[in-house]
């Protein structure tokens, strides 16, 4: 069997990986523990991963890679960021994860939420139109 992407990995976090939010590790890597999302979106590939903010405080960060760069082997990613999104901190934050795909012209993500302190839960939708 052929190894994925000829045995290296796309993300290496075991080491310090540029913006990735881990505040649950003592040491100095991106655990990516949970659900990705994966979509191309205007050219690039768009990753969405778990942000462990700190114990029990989750969120949602992303990074990109041009599509063509990516195809040829170019895992050139940007910086993890952190998703905002609209009337919700990200500091605050328990969205567990996203799943994120291209409608038309948008982004859409679904994402289960909780607001402990309301005693709330629910699966939301956000839509962006230049995927920040």
């Amino acid at each position: 069997a052929t190894p994925l992407f000829g045995g290296r990995s796309i993300i290496d976090g075991s080491g310090r990986v540029p913006g990735c939010v881990e505040g649950r590790s003592k040491g100095m890597w991106c655990e990516f523990d949970g659900r990705l999302s994966a979509t191309v979106f205007r050219g690039r590939l768009h990753l969405f991963a778990r942000a462990n903010v700190r114990m029990g405080l989750r969120a949602v960060q992303h990074t990109s890679v041009d599509v063509k760069a990516f195809s040829n082997g170019n895992f050139s990613w940007s910086r993890w960021e952190p998703v905002e999104f609209a009337s919700y901190s990200f500091s605050q934050s328990h969205v567990y994860f996203a799943c994120v795909d291209t409608f038309e012209d948008y982004l859409v993500a679904l994402a289960p939420v909780s607001f402990p302190e309301r005693r709330e839960a629910g699966i939301y939708a956000a839509f962006s139109v230049d995927g920040l």
